[in-house]
C-alpha cells in the first residue's frame, strides 16, 4: 500500500499545473471568453513564428523580409518558445491532445529558429578555409593582430546580446562634394559624412587609410548615415581609418516612394551616372585629402547590394585604366569588400546600365584590387552564384586574391544586426583583410 502511494504521489510541477488547469473547470463565462481570446491571439503569434521558421530554412523569394529573419533567429527562438508555453498553460486540463499539437508546433519553431545558431561552428570553420584560400594563412600568425584594436574571437554570445562597442572616433556630417549645374545632373547636390580616429591614427591599425562606403537600396533608395550602418563607420574610424560615407544620384525609375519624399539626389540616373558620381567624389578626395588627413595611396571601398555592385564597378574600372572620366591617378585602390553585390540585376529593375558596370567582373584583370566578398546562402535577391561569378571573373582575369565568405542561412541584408553572429564574423575578417592590404 505504501509503495502504491509513492507512485501515486504528484510531483510539485504536476501539482502546480493542476492548480492552473483546475481553475478553468468552473470559470465564469467572461473569464473563459478572455482566456480563449488570448489563446487565439497567441496562436496567431505562433503562426507567425511558423512562417518565420520556414523563411529561415528555405530561400525566401519575398527578399525584402530577409533582413528580419535569420540574423534574429536566437531572439525569435525564445520569443516563440515563451508564446507556446503560455498557450499550453492557458489550455484546459482535459485538452491534452491539443496541448501536444501546440507543443509540437512550438518545438518545430524553436528548433528551426535556432538552426542559424547551430550552424555557427561550421560557419567559423568554412570562413577560415575561404579566407586562407584567397589570402593565405599568414594572418593567423601575424603578431600585429594581437593589437587590442583587433577582435580576438570571431563570435561572442555576450556581444550578441549586449552589443559591439566602438572606441573613440570623430564625425563631420553633410559635407557637399558636388553641385550639378547642367544636363541630367542639373540641381543635383551630393553630400558625404566623414568619420575619423580621435587619436593619432599612426598608432592604430588603419594608419589613416581611406574606407569609402557605398549604401545599397536598388539604386533607387537608401542614403548615407543610419541607412548605411553608421555603426560600421564608427567601428573602423576608431581603428584609425578615415571613413567616407557618400551619396550618389538615385533613380526615379520604378521608384515606389511618393514623389514628395524624393530628395535632391533623385533623378533620371543610370548606373553609369552613379559610377560617374562616385568618380567625382574620388577627384574631390584627391584634391582635399589633406583636409581630412586621409592617405589616398591606400583606399579601400565597400558596399552592400546595389552599393556592392557600385563598389566593384568603380574600383575595378578605376584600376583598369580604361575609364579616365571616373579615375584619378592620385587615388590607389588597395581592396574591395562587397556585401552580396547585386551584379546583373539593375536592368531587371528597369535601370539602364552598360554591361561592364552591371557586371563589373568583365573588367577584372591582374590590376584589380584584392576582393573579399560576403554572401548569404539563402539570399532571395542576390543568388550566391552571382557572388561566385565575381570570384571566377577575378581569378580568370588574373586577380587571384579574391574569395567569398558564405553566411549559412543568411538572407539579403542579414548583416543588419551589427552585433549578430553574421556581422561579428564579417568584422573579424574585414578588419584583417583591410589591414593586410591597406
Amino acid at each position: 500500500m505504501a509503495g502504491q502511494n509513492i507512485f501515486k504521489k504528484k510531483t510539485e510541477v504536476e501539482l502546480f499545473l493542476l492548480q492552473i488547469t483546475d481553475k478553468y473547470e468552473n470559470e465564469p463565462k467572461n473569464k473563459k471568453r478572455r482566456r480563449i481570446t488570448l489563446i487565439i491571439l497567441l496562436s496567431f503569434v505562433l503562426f507567425i513564428g511558423l512562417t518565420i521558421s520556414y523563411g529561415i530554412l528555405v530561400i525566401n523569394r519575398i527578399w525584402r523580409t530577409d533582413v528580419f529573419l535569420s540574423a534574429f533567429g536566437l531572439f525569435y527562438a525564445y520569443l516563440f518558445l515563451s508564446v507556446g508555453i503560455l498557450i499550453i498553460t492557458l489550455l484546459r486540463k482535459k485538452d491534452n491532445h491539443i496541448k501536444l499539437i501546440y507543443l509540437a508546433i512550438t518545438m518545430i519553431v524553436f528548433i528551426s529558429c535556432l538552426v542559424p545558431v547551430f550552424s555557427i561552428p561550421s560557419f567559423l570553420r568554412e570562413s577560415d578555409i575561404s579566407y586562407s584560400h584567397g589570402f593565405s594563412e599568414d594572418y593567423k600568425s601575424n603578431p600585429d593582430f594581437n593589437n587590442a584594436y583587433f577582435r580576438k574571437v570571431k563570435f561572442s554570445i555576450p556581444e550578441y546580446f549586449f552589443g559591439t562597442v566602438s572606441k573613440d572616433y570623430t564625425v563631420k556630417k553633410d559635407i557637399p562634394f558636388y553641385f550639378g549645374v547642367d544636363g541630367v545632373d542639373k540641381d543635383l547636390i551630393l553630400y558625404f559624412d566623414v568619420y575619423g580616429p580621435k587619436n593619432d591614427a599612426d598608432m592604430l591599425p588603419g594608419g589613416n587609410s581611406v574606407l569609402i562606403r557605398i549604401h545599397g537600396g536598388e539604386w533607387k533608395y537608401g542614403d548615407k548615415g543610419f541607412l548605411n550602418s553608421a555603426q560600421m563607420n564608427k567601428y573602423f574610424a576608431s581603428q584609425g581609418y578615415v571613413v567616407f560615407d557618400i551619396q550618389y544620384g538615385l533613380s526615379k525609375i520604378n521608384n515606389k516612394l511618393p514623389v514628395w519624399s524624393w530628395g535632391k539626389q533623385h533623378g533620371d540616373y543610370t548606373v553609369d551616372d552613379m559610377v560617374r558620381h562616385i568618380g567625382i567624389f574620388l577627384k574631390y578626395l584627391a584634391d582635399n585629402h589633406k583636409q581630412f588627413n586621409a592617405n589616398i595611396d591606400s583606399v579601400l571601398i565597400s558596399g552592400s547590394s546595389a552599393g556592392g555592385n557600385l563598389a566593384l564597378a568603380t574600383a575595378i574600372a578605376h584600376e583598369s585604366g580604361k575609364y579616365p572620366n571616373i579615375a584619378d591617378p592620385r587615388i590607389i585602390f588597395k581592396g574591395i569588400i562587397p556585401f552580396y553585390p547585386a551584379n546583373g540585376l539593375a536592368q531587371n529593375m528597369g535601370l539602364e546600365a552598360s554591361e561592364e558596370f552591371s557586371n563589373p567582373g568583365i573588367n577584372a584583370d591582374y590590376h584589380s584590387p584584392p576582393c573579399l566578398v560576403f554572401q548569404g546562402t539563402h539570399d532571395g535577391l542576390v543568388s550566391p552564384e552571382v557572388s561566385n561569378q565575381v570570384v571566377l571573373d577575378n581569378v580568370n582575369g588574373g586577380n587571384k586574391k579574391c574569395s567569398i565568405i558564405y553566411m549559412p542561412y543568411g538572407g539579403h541584408s542579414c548583416d543588419i544586426y551589427f552585433s549578430g553572429y553574421y556581422n561579428q564574423v564579417l568584422l573579424y575578417y574585414m578588419e584583417r583583410f583591410m589591414f593586410q592590404y591597406r
